[in-house]
């Protein structure tokens, strides 16, 4: 236990410093790192370094592959896109949604045509492939002091580039089977929950979808002033409540299960 926790902590504190850039990251971890050297455990040193220097490789290929992509020149191109019903949003007369194909993991954004376009996306369910044509290129960055940071933010979501659409040729349905189809399941039931919450009242209703499954409608931002009116500014924040239940949800299970108590401490790290 002791030699995971260690190197745990380690490589949280390395991405944290290469991926944000984090000065005092990049501090903590050489404090840290002192701290395991002063174990005098060669066991729990070995297994820190050896996830260390593992994370770093992967971290640092992924910040190259990063400003590779954000340093690409715009190009039209055409694409095969595979999207889940939960991945969809729509903001007025556009829509939004995050699809993985022929040109990787991207932000996709397109106009509305008509009303029959926007109650179709309303009423998509299951995973379908559109192919489609648009303009690929980085996510703009920002441009005034303290605005939102998109690419940082779809960063986390490993996005670095969007397309526009200019034409979609073809939407079809396009479900799995196996394990595959496991997990277009629970797409489906979270875009259902989504949808379930809808039915609340209209606050109630952004904090349950926002809060519970992570889906933030397109007016989130303008509510969070009567957030903070409300003094509920702190739910959104890593009060670890959550966290928590989680883990009271998952020891009562494994309890139910006859694991040993080492075991149950085992699964829950």
């Amino acid at each position: 236990m002791r030699p995971l926790f260690f190197a745990a902590i380690s490589c949280g504190l390395l991405s944290s410093w290469l991926v944000s850039q984090q000065p005092i990251a990049a501090v903590l971890l050489g404090l840290w790192l002192f701290r395991v050297w002063c174990l005098h455990e060669r066991h729990t040193l070995m297994v820190t370094l050896v996830c260390v220097v593992g994370f770093a490789g992967w971290f640092s290929w992924q910040n190259h592959r990063f400003e590779h992509l954000a340093a690409l020149p715009s190009q039209s191109v055409r694409a095969e896109l595979t999207v889940q019903p939960d991945a969809i949003s729509i903001r007025g007369g556009q829509y939004q949604l995050v699809a993985n194909g022929s040109v990787g993991r991207v932000l996709v954004r397109g106009q509305l045509k008509s009303a029959h376009d926007k109650q179709w996306l309303q009423r998509v369910t299951r995973r379908t492939v559109w192919h489609a044509q648009g303009t690929l290129a980085p996510i703009d960055p920002p441009t005034n002091p303290g605005q939102f940071d998109a690419p940082a933010y779809y960063r986390s979501q490993g996005i670095a580039q969007q397309l526009t659409l200019t034409q979609v040729f073809q939407i079809q349905a396009a479900p799995r089977t196996g394990w595959l189809g496991i997990v277009d399941r629970l797409h489906q039931w979270r875009w259902a929950f989504a949808q379930r919450c809808q039915q609340l009242p209209p606050m109630l209703a952004r904090y349950a979808s926002s809060l519970l499954v992570g889906l933030r409608p397109a007016d989130f931002q303008t509510t969070m002033g009567a957030v903070q009116q409300l003094g509920l500014l702190h739910l959104f924040s890593l009060s670890g409540m959550h966290v928590i239940l989680l883990i009271s949800f998952l020891k009562w299970g494994l309890i139910r299960l006859h694991l040993s108590r080492q075991a149950t401490d085992y699964w829950l790290f």
